[in-house]
Parts: C-alpha cells; sequence; structure tokens
C-alpha cells in the first residue's frame, strides 16, 4: 500500500499551516520498538509523513525511556514540534527552548533499596539518571555495556560522589529472574513506580509516574483536546500510555499485553508504522464521512488481541 501518494506531499514542508489537516492533533510515539525500525533508525517513509503531519498542523512528540542526551541525535531530523516525555515520565522536556516542563525525582529511600537488592542479586546491573542528565553506571554488567553502546551514551565514572537528585533507576538483569527480582524490590521499597522496559531490565520511577501521567501533563500544557490525542507504542512502559489515550496503537512486533491494552493493532515497526497511522488519521479518523479503510490498521473488538 502507498502511504502516501506522490502529488499529495512534497519531500520537505517548511511552511507550518496552523489551520491544517491535523490542526489541534496530538500524535505521541514510543521510540524504541515503534518509531526505530531494527536498526534503531527512522525510515525515510516515517520521517516523509512526520513532515507532512506537522506541516499541516499537527503535534509530533516521543515517549521513551531513553535519557535527554540519548533523545537529541534524533531532534535534529525528526519535526518534533511539542515537548518529549522521557526517563518514562518522570520528566517533559522541551527541545525548542531547552527547558524542563515538569519533573519527578525519586525519594531518597530508593537509595537503600538499591543497595540492599543488589546483595541479594549478585550480577545485578544498576545504572542511575540524574537532573542534570548524567547517568552512572553503580554496577556494571553485560547488559549495561550493550544499553550503553546502543544509545552511545556517555556515563559519568565516579558514582561515589552522586549528589543529585535520581529521577530513574534501570536494573538490568537475566530475563528468566527479572519477576523474582520485581517482587523482591516491591517488598523493599513499595514506593516506586516499576515497569518492564525490556526482558531484561526494570525501570523505576517515582511512585505514580508513567507516560500515562506524563501525557495528562503534557495534553494541558499543550490545551488540546484528549479525543484529539493519539499515542503509539509496543512494551509494557507504554500500557498506561495506550490506556489512557482513546485513539491508542500498538505495533504489531509489541508485546501481546500492549496490543490487549491498545485500540488499534498497526503494522510492525519495520513497515513504517507511524506512516500508516498518519495515513488512516487523515483518511479515516479526520474524516468522519469516509469510505475507505486502512486495511493495515486493525480494531480491536472487546479488548482482546488473538494471537
Amino acid at each position: 500500500m502507498s502511504i502516501l501518494t506522490k502529488g499529495q506531499i512534497s519531500p520537505k514542508h517548511s511552511a507550518f499551516r496552523p489551520e491544517g489537516v491535523f490542526s489541534g492533533v496530538l500524535l505521541v510515539s514510543d521510540m524504541d520498538g515503534t518509531l526505530l525500525d531494527s536498526n534503531e533508525q527512522v525510515s525515510p517513509e516515517n520521517i516523509l509523513a512526520l513532515n507532512y503531519f506537522v506541516a499541516e498542523g499537527g503535534l509530533f512528540t516521543v515517549a521513551t525511556g531513553r535519557m535527554l542526551a540519548s533523545v537529541q541525535p534524533y531532534f535534529s531530523y525528526l519535526p518534533i514540534n511539542a515537548p518529549a516525555i522521557l526517563y518514562n515520565g518522570a520528566l517533559i522536556y522541551n527541545f525548542r527552548t531547552r527547558e524542563s516542563i515538569a519533573s519527578s525525582i525519586l525519594s531518597v529511600s530508593i537509595r537503600d533499596a538499591v543497595s540492599a537488592i543488589s546483595h541479594r542479586f549478585p550480577g545485578l546491573g544498576i545504572e542511575v539518571y540524574t537532573v542534570n542528565g548524567d547517568v552512572y553506571p553503580l554496577v556494571e554488567n553485560d547488559y549495561i555495556y550493550r544499553h550503553l553502546q546502543l544509545e552511545n551514551i556517555e556515563f559519568s565514572c565516579d558514582s561515589s560522589c552522586i549528589k543529585e537528585d535520581w529521577l530513574k533507576v534501570v536494573l538490568y538483569f537475566k530475563p528468566d529472574l527479572i519477576a523474582e527480582l520485581e517482587q523482591c524490590l516491591k517488598q523493599i521499597e513499595p514506593g516506586v513506580t516499576i515497569v518492564r522496559s525490556a526482558l531484561h531490565s526494570l525501570d523505576l520511577m517515582p511512585i505514580q509516574v508513567s507516560k500515562g501521567s506524563a501525557i495528562d501533563i503534557l495534553v494541558h500544557h499543550l490545551g488540546v483536546q484528549f479525543s484529539n490525542v493519539l499515542a503509539v507504542g509496543d512494551n509494557l512502559n507504554d500500557l498506561e500510555m495506550l490506556q489512557r489515550v482513546r485513539n491508542s496503537f500498538a505495533v504489531d512486533n509489541g508485546h501481546l499485553e500492549a496490543k490487549n491494552a491498545a485500540r488499534y493493532v498497526c503494522p510492525h515497526h519495520d513497515n513504517h508504522a507511524i506512516a500508516e497511522i498518519i495515513y488512516w488519521c487523515r483518511d479515516t479518523y479526520l474524516n468522519k464521512g469516509a469510505t475507505r479503510k486502512n486495511e493495515n490498521i486493525l480494531e480491536i473488538k472487546g479488548g482482546q488481541y488473538v494471537v
């Protein structure tokens, strides 16, 4: 299927139309496994569609567990024109003005909890993300090495003098023991939000912080209507966001729980899912009388996705 046919849009969209087709529509996308393909790239088809979306009045941003520094390189070629949700909701940041819109920090009690859990699970990898944008690998393992290399993150070596407030902690461990680690952590430190961002990792954020709670703040900040918010994700750290937004999408490569939480299932992240959503939004959602249907967008009936 052609996403956007020749003649409908041009390769570049420098002219912003505030009263365009997508005026008042906010599109929020997860990054890894959703916006980014298997090679950690944004496809030309997705970029072209996003430029079209923004030029026609749409607001686009990302909601990710990534830190500010690892999102910054994508900002150079993605038309992000709304504040970004970072650290799985612990920070909302405006890249254009370089200012924080909202942030939440972890209680100091998390430091003792992290120390205790590290003694119970030898080989556990621990990363700490601070309000200053630094990342400290408190305890290193192979998962941390791969993560830092994948996102090209420069980390602070001297973790003994972390004086800044903590935004997020990520624990890396064997996938078959992650559930046991999560249960133990809930007993030691019940005052944190715990989400699984990958098979081998747990993200720890301040209580009641999630991508979903961050969307509430962002929508209020932008003054858009919730009925005009579209959100797309793939994993367990996207659940609150997908449940909060009526027009929610899970990519076909996503976790089963994400598919069950979303209203729609869209194509695999290697098949230009974001472009398909924009195409659907233009021809089906915004065009109330449209008879044309996008067969690549599947609406889930009854809230259950059947494999």
